[in-house]
Formats: C-alpha cells, sequence, structure tokens
C-alpha cells in the first residue's frame, strides 16, 4: 500500500517566546556503579516530587518532564552532562543533536505544540484544524536534526481518527490523511522518514512508514490486536516497535529492516539507535541479538526509554529508598 497522502496547510505560529523558568548548577549527581558492568548517573529535578525522562542525545543531554507536588502541574527539563538542569513550561517528548527539545504544552485555548531551541527560545505552533470552531489539539512527538518535528493532532472532539503531520525547520507544515482510522507518528530520521502507528483506539493497528516524499507504507508483525506498534527509526531506516503475539499470549518486540525484513525478539521496546541497538524497560539488546538485562541500583522499577550512538541509555526508575521516580543514566564502559 504505497498512496500518496500529503497536503499543504497554512502556517499558524503563535507569537509567543518562553524563557527558562529556571537554571539550576548542581554538584555532580550521584553515581553508582552495579554488576552488569555500567555505571549509573541518578538524578532529580530539585525540589521534584517526579522526574521522567523522554529521550537522551549524542550529547549527553537529557529532556523529561516533572512535578514539584503530587498534583503539580507537569513541566519539562533537560539536563546537561555536568548535571546543569533547565526547568521551563511545556512537557517534552523528543530531543536532538543540537539541544533543540519538540513537545506540547496545554493552557485555556487548547493543546499546543512547541520547539524550545538550544539556546532557551520557545516557538508554540498549531496545526490547522478542519473546522475552525475547533480548539487546537496537537501533539509534537518526535524532532530530527534539521529541526522537522512529526506529531499528531486531533481533529474534533472525542474523535479517534487522529491525524499526523510534519512541520518543517522553515515553519511550513504538512499533514496526512489518516489511513485505517489514524496517522500517529512516534519518530522521524535524518532521511525524514517518519514511522508510526495507523489506529491507536482501533482492534487491528498496524505500522506505517513515510518516505520525505510522502510515500506511506503500512506493515504488520502478526495478524493480532496489535499488528505493529512501531515506537522509534534509526537513520539506516531500521524500525523498532512492538505487537501482540497470539501465540504466546505476550507483547513481543520486533526489529524491521529498512528492507522490510523483520525479526522478533522478547521484550518491549522504546527506542533505537543507529547500531541497532535497542532498549526498553530493563534490557538493552545488541545488533547481533545479546540482550543484556539491568536494574537501577536500590530500585524497585527501571524503564528505559532511549539510547544515544555511544551506548547511554536514560530512563527512569522508582526509588526503593525514597518512593520517588527518579532520571537516569547508563553509562556502559566508563
Amino acid at each position: 500500500m504505497k498512496p500518496n497522502y500529503t497536503r499543504r496547510c497554512l502556517l499558524l505560529v503563535l507569537p509567543f517566546a518562553f524563557c527558562a523558568l529556571n537554571s539550576y548548577s548542581l554538584p555532580q549527581s550521584q553515581v553508582l556503579s552495579s554488576d552488569d558492568h555500567a555505571s549509573y548517573v541518578l538524578f532529580d529535578v530539585p525540589n521534584a516530587f517526579s522526574t521522567n525522562v523522554v529521550g537522551i542525545n549524542n550529547s549527553g543531554e537529557v529532556t523529561g518532564y516533572f512535578r514539584d507536588s503530587p498534583q503539580g502541574a507537569q513541566r519539562g527539563f533537560v539536563r546537561e552532562p555536568n548535571g546543569d538542569i533547565t526547568v521551563f513550561e511545556g512537557i517534552p517528548a523528543a530531543i536532538n543533536d543540537p539541544g533543540d527539545v519538540a513537545g506540547f504544552l496545554f493552557d485555556t485555548a487548547g493543546i499546543h505544540s512547541f520547539l524550545r531551541n538550544s539556546q532557551g527560545n520557545i516557538t508554540v505552533f498549531d496545526v490547522p484544524q478542519p473546522s475552525p470552531t475547533i480548539s487546537p489539539i496537537s501533539f509534537a512527538m518526535a524532532i530530527d536534526n534539521r529541526g522537522d518535528i512529526a506529531g499528531f493532532i486531533i481533529p474534533c472532539i472525542g474523535c479517534d481518527t487522529w491525524v499526523g503531520f510534519v512541520r518543517h525547520r522553515q515553519g511550513d507544515i504538512t499533514t496526512f490523511a489518516p489511513i485505517v482510522h489514524g496517522s500517529v507518528p512516534t519518530g522521524i530520521n535524518e532521511r525524514g522518514d517518519i514511522v508510526g502507528v495507523t489506529s491507536p483506539f482501533y482492534s487491528g493497528r498496524e505500522g506505517f512508514v513515510r518516505d520525505r516524499k510522502g510515500l506511506m507504507t503500512v506493515f504488520d508483525v502478526a495478524n493480532s490486536p496489535i499488528a505493529a506498534y512501531p515506537v522509534g527509526i534509526n537513520n539506516r531506516g531500521d524500525i523498532t516497535g512492538y505487537f501482540y503475539d497470539l501465540q504466546s499470549n505476550a507483547t513481543r518486540g520486533f526489529l524491521r529492516d529498512s528492507k522490510g525484513n523483520i525479526t522478533v525478539f522478547d521484550g518491549m521496546p522504546a527506542a533505537i539507535n543507529d547500531a541497532d541497538e535497542i532498549v526498553g524497560d530493563n534490557f538493552l539488546r545488541d545488533n547481533k541479538g545479546n540482550v543484556t538485562i539491568f536494574t537501577v541500583p536500590n530500585s524497585s522499577g527501571t524503564h528505559a526509554v532511549s539510547v544515544n550512538n555511544r551506548g547511554d541509555v536514560a530512563g527512569y526508575f522508582l526509588d526503593a529508598t525514597t518512593g520517588k521516580t527518579r532520571g537516569f543514566v547508563r553509562i556502559a564502559n566508563p
């Protein structure tokens, strides 16, 4: 299935430019060694009740969000490799190598996407809705090193058919019509390939990849309620994600290479790097299929969410002593 589903939209950029709220210069975060031949850097946003990580770039910068109280609003942060943390309004979804962050934020007018550049300047933008009476609802989900952003909009209240978009670095926005009830991007690579899932709320969810020219290819791993749910794509065009295996009655992972060949393995992936290393929850799978299971020391739950090209893994965990959710970076062979 390779129809072209692109159309041009008018750019709506809100002229907001938020500065960072706070910047903290911190001593070196706690570093622990473990029995899996790695070191763990543990950190919190200062005064945070919980700290959640969503991504790490090749420079070691980490982004995520936090709450300063159980009922507090979620706010974003960027942590530098030296431990300095800057917090800002909005919920990050991804970070690129220059340090630009894409995500979304809420206000009384709706849900807006944003781009925060490496200097801390934030541009908030809306994707045009089919009806001018609908409040804007858009979620930026991924960003590449050029600054192109992929995400999706919800075109109607209570609507399950979501529409994907790509915002190019110049600011122009292209939406792509839904296929099989929806097109929800989850990743973008340097070639402009966008990966995602077709129908997050319908049975028979499938994966798709859309190239920079707008050509969309839908693919499955199995005939099941979740046939394929891609979560990331690397610069080689290799895709990872998960599916529901009816035979084993379990959620399993897959690696789909750029030619469409699929390898299935145990685990639920969250991210992939250019070396085809895949992470998810508490595992790291190398490009030969070897799996390392790891746990952050003194934790009661470890969730890896991102891996960079150096093999550094970032995520969050529940601290068994304090009961707080904290961030971590796992550094292999330091």
